[in-house]
This record gives C-alpha cells, sequence and structure tokens, in this order.
C-alpha cells in the first residue's frame, strides 16, 4: 500500500470513519455513522488526485464543513500552478542576489572614499612638512 493510501486511512479515522470488514468490495471499505450506506474505498495504489477527492468526500459525508484542500484538477492547472511557482521562487532568488550585490558595491565604494580621504591627508599632511615645499 503506498503513502497516498496510508495518508487517506489515517484522514478516515480521524474523521469518525469505521472500517467495515464485513463489505464484499475489492479495497478496504470505510463507513461513517452519518450515512451508513455510503462507503468509501481505499486500494492499494491509489494517487493524490483520487486522494485529495475521497477526503472532500469523506469531508461532506462527516459534515466538518470543509471541503478539503482545492488543487487543481488538470494537469495543465497543475503545470501552470508550479510554473508559477518557479517563477516566483526565481524571481526572490534573483532580488536577493541583486540586493547582496548592491550591499558589496556600497561597501566597495565606502572603502574607496575612506582610502581617497586618507590618501588626501596624508598628502596635506607631507605638504605642512618643513622643507617639502622647496
Amino acid at each position: 500500500m503506498n503513502h497516498h493510501a496510508k495518508r487517506y486511512m489515517r484522514d478516515l479515522e480521524c474523521l469518525g470513519f469505521v472500517r467495515d470488514y464485513d463489505a464484499q468490495t475489492k479495497g478496504i471499505a470505510y463507513r461513517h455513522p452519518n450515512d451508513p450506506e455510503q462507503i468509501l474505498k481505499v486500494f492499494d495504489a491509489m494517487t493524490d488526485n483520487s486522494i485529495t477527492s475521497g477526503i472532500r468526500k469523506a469531508n461532506k459525508i462527516a459534515d466538518t464543513g470543509w471541503s478539503g484542500p482545492a488543487k487543481p484538477a488538470s494537469i495543465k492547472e497543475r503545470a501552470n500552478v508550479t510554473r508559477r511557482k518557479d517563477t516566483q521562487a526565481q524571481k526572490r532568488e534573483a532580488e536577493a542576489v541583486q540586493q547582496r550585490a548592491d550591499a558589496k558595491e556600497r561597501e566597495i565604494e565606502q572603502q574607496d572614499r575612506l582610502t581617497s580621504r586618507d590618501r588626501e591627508m596624508r598628502n596635506i599632511g607631507s605638504l605642512m612638512q618643513p622643507g617639502h615645499g622647496r
């Protein structure tokens, strides 16, 4: 049994579903006291999408008022969501790199200003030494 199916079983048990050992169906059957006629089945190789729709159905039966996480239904929608997340992550990384570069550039400019100021002060000091102007 894959991890999706195990997660689904845990979620069903948390919602108050009881395993029905007498059910004559393939897979593992669960029933809820709110609707004993309705059977939710758990199979060995369930996908994440089938688990999500099952959890929504379970929440509806258990009358929790929550329909589960909103997941994109089609492959195209999931790809668009993934692409948007990747694009946002790339933008954040580019902004962080730019901020680090700007900070480093400001630090270098500050160091250059201090160095040139120090050089000017040493030059003025050497010009004020006796015998330097002859």
